[in-house]
């Protein structure tokens, strides 16, 4: 004789979808109602309101775990532990699906490149090089900051004090003599 069917309680939708909040899994589930897995499978093919409380129940918990991930990576703490948590009960995993492509072309605004079409020759661009610094050096009555049209931006002349390198000192090993 088979063992007597288990009907869910009264209380079980309230119950599933708060402990589904908490994390908690269809065994954890079994074993809060004293029933088997396959009771709580059964009962959500049943009812689809208790899976319904399932779902909305881990969704709530999933969001919690994303926003403490967020609030301890803002102040600076490690949410590893979190990161595993939503990896392993979500399978939420870096890596895309084998059908997945991942666009990782990277676009730069054509503003903030400085395109050089014509380069002329050294002396026009020691020429305008010294215009540009001498722009830039010279003292403005208003304190504004002039800038140049972008067909004149010259990158800045920077100059260094002439570098010397050390003294090379020898270090070759002193002189062996075998004693005959």
């Amino acid at each position: 004789m088979a063992a007597p069917r288990k009907y869910p309680p009264s209380n079980a939708l309230a119950d599933i979808e708060m402990l589904a909040c908490k994390g908690w899994s269809t065994i954890g589930l079994a074993k809060h109602f004293g029933v088997s897995r396959p009771t709580i499978t059964r009962w959500f093919e049943e009812n689809d309101k208790f899976e319904e409380a399932y779902e909305q129940g881990r969704d709530m918990y999933r969001q919690t775990l994303e926003e403490q991930i967020i609030q301890m990576t803002l102040a600076n703490k490690n949410p590893a532990g979190l990161i595993y948590l939503l990896k392993a009960k979500f399978k939420m995993y870096d890596q895309p699906n084998k059908n997945d492509t991942i666009n990782v072309g990277v676009q730069v605004e054509a503003p903030s490149v400085l395109v050089v079409k014509d380069h002329g020759d050294d002396a026009t661009w020691a020429a305008k090089a010294a215009e540009q610094q001498k722009r830039l050096t010279a003292p403005t009555v208003d304190a504004k900051l002039v800038i140049a049209p972008s067909s004149e931006v010259m990158p800045p002349v920077l100059t260094a004090p002439a570098y010397t390198p050390p003294a090379i000192k020898s270090y070759a090993p002193p002189d062996w003599k075998q004693d005959a």
